[in-house]
């Protein structure tokens, strides 16, 4: 922070700063999430253009984004475990038999999303289909559907196969979206044998499941490119995360001179321009922004293709990666501090990593709750909400935690503090017995000293006890008879 410039109350900072990175976050998944409602517009409309952004600026394609690398993840799997790039190679996980219009143990046919593909009484591959619940498809989509046109006297495009008999063989998957690229990708490389010979996905168009499984699609002809797809995913999410990031960063650095100007600062304009530049572009060059949030990309999408637990919350990596990052800074810096601050430290990073989880996990809830009254701006009020949610949280939560865990600990604290005070006991012992080394110096040359005075004296006893030593004795009235003379002349 810049000297002599006014800013606001820690905890009004703090809502703020939080405000700022939800509302970044979830423009920047706006714009990477966003269907174009006038794809084939020569012009633009920038009304339309922002109420697209808006809409797709929630949780749900936040959600999307975090799944996304999970689905790549299965897709490359099923590569190398299912051979689904061909029906010649393709390995299926269940099958069942139709015979006279009905279906035989369809009950016990997977219920969840996947590929099925229909082969007729000769063994041929005639039909490629794709479904979210691949037996309600076939009850409710397929049969219903035949049984209600033969009543019509209309034909149904797989009347044959299922009069004369047929075999469904399905391949499970973990998503519609993994289902839906394989089924593009299978029709697209045998369009001369299907009944369904549609290009599947061809356009960016309609919904996100299709969007994503468009991107999947064509990159599923060869494992390479399976692979190099999944490094562009996790690429784009990094650079990406950066771009928010640095967005963030400005707009907080925007807000410093804000705050400033409304507060009576009396910077100049142009030095407050100056300012403003001169810290993003010290951001840029020593990356102390974009570099930190490219790492959580990173880190976010290899966490979505090691665990399809964690993707799905979608910056719960994020908020690992912030939590394992100041971890690692109160132990860098750990010798340097004192206990207590290093307990402050760790109970700080705690609260905030914790407020942050609470949340970000409330964002979903707040955003069901208020949608019918914000509409579009759902995403950005949901986010302010949040932040001040985050801000009160774990502001009241650092004023009692600390304490709370200094009791709780307060042995192992106690311990610290009392191994503290014995390595000072220690000290002083040591500085003790250098001043009685000194002490006993100083007193040995004293002795000395007094050894060789006592020798002097010895010395003289021995001469006065000599026998030819002559001892005159002066009488008082001599020496005064003496002094008397002195004085007459």
């Amino acid at each position: 922070m810049h000297k002599n410039v006014q800013s606001l109350s820690p905890l009004a900072n703090k809502i703020v700063d939080k405000s700022i990175d939800n509302i970044t976050r979830k423009l920047v998944v706006g714009g990477r999430n966003r269907s174009k409602s006038r794809p084939s517009a020569k012009s633009v409309d920038i009304k339309v253009e922002i109420s697209d952004l808006l809409k797709a600026s929630n949780t749900a394609n936040a959600i999307d984004i975090a799944k996304r690398t999970t689905d790549w993840r299965e897709v490359i799997t099923k590569s190398f475990s299912h051979g689904v790039s061909s029906l010649s190679t393709i390995k299926f996980d269940s099958e069942f038999t139709i015979a006279g219009g009905e279906a035989k143990d369809l009950k016990f046919v997977h219920d969840g999303p996947g590929v099925y593909v229909v082969y007729d009484k000769a063994g041929n591959a005639v039909y490629v289909g794709d479904a979210e619940r691949v037996s309600k498809r076939w009850v409710a989509g397929h049969l219903n559907e035949y049984k209600q046109k033969a009543k019509l006297g209309q034909p149904y495009k797989l009347a044959g196969q299922i009069e004369e008999g047929c075999i469904v063989k399905v391949l499970h998957t973990d998503s519609k979206e993994t289902a839906a690229a394989i089924e593009a990708n299978l029709i697209a490389n045998h369009k001369n044998e299907l009944i369904n010979n549609k290009d599947e996905l061809k356009n960016t168009q309609g919904t996100r499941s299709n969007i994503e499984a468009k991107k999947m699609k064509e990159r599923l002809n060869s494992a390479k490119g399976l692979v190099e797809g999944a490094v562009r995913e996790i690429g784009e999410q990094s650079v990406l995360a950066a771009i928010e990031g640095l967005l963030a960063s400005a707009i907080k650095h925007l807000k410093l001179e804000l705050v400033d100007l409304f507060k009576g600062g009396d910077a100049k304009l142009a030095e407050r321009v100056q300012r403003f530049f001169q810290a993003i572009i010290q951001d840029v060059k020593n990356l102390k922004t974009n570099l930190k949030e490219m790492l959580k990309g990173v880190f976010d999408a290899v966490i979505g293709l090691i665990s399809q637990t964690i993707s799905q919350v979608y910056n719960l990596a994020r908020n690992i990666f912030d939590l394992a990052a100041n971890a690692y800074n109160i132990y860098k810096n750990k010798d340097k501090m004192s206990t207590e601050e290093v307990l402050n430290k760790t109970v700080e990073t705690i609260v905030i990593s914790g407020s942050l989880a609470l949340w970000s996990s409330l964002d979903v809830a707040i955003e069901g709750l208020i949608f019918p009254f914000t509409g579009v701006f759902t995403g950005i009020v949901a986010g302010i909400i949040s932040a001040i949610g985050f801000g009160i949280t774990s502001h009241l939560l650092s004023k009692f935690v600390p304490s709370l865990v200094k009791f709780i600990l307060g042995f192992g604290v106690s311990h610290q503090i009392a191994l503290e005070e014995r390595k000072a006991s220690f000290m002083l012992l040591v500085d003790s017995y250098n001043i009685n080394e000194q002490l006993y110096g100083a007193s040995q040359t004293l002795l000395q000293s007094e050894l060789r005075v006592a020798e002097k004296i010895r010395a003289l006893e021995v001469n006065f006890t000599k026998p030819s030593t002559k001892i005159r004795v002066i009488e008082k009235r001599d020496f005064l008879s003496q002094l008397d003379g002195f004085e007459n002349e």
